[in-house]
């Protein structure tokens, strides 16, 4: 199995980042929270792959790492959802 190396990751992010321009634009303001990692991953899950295919994308040959990374945007978000103005 062939995972991307960090000049593929970097290539794949511009144009998904391109591609979802505007989700990612409406994620940031609604979850500022989240990173660009963050946001990779969950351009990627709106592209339908699967965990395994995602994990490649990141560089990673299981999908652990990635159920933990949407285990911590979860919480990211729900964070976000619930927190209080003073």
């Amino acid at each position: 199995m062939k995972v991307l190396n960090t000049e593929d990751q970097k290539k794949l992010k511009n144009v998904l980042f391109d591609i979802y321009a505007e989700y990612i634009n409406t994620l940031k303001s609604e979850y500022p929270r989240l990173t660009d990692s963050d946001l990779l991953l969950l351009c990627l899950q709106e592209t339908s792959l699967d965990s395994l295919s995602i994990a490649i994308c990141f560089g990673y040959t299981n999908t652990h790492p990635i159920n933990q990374r949407k285990l911590r945007i979860r919480e990211k978000m729900k964070f976000d959802d619930t927190k209080c103005d003073t």
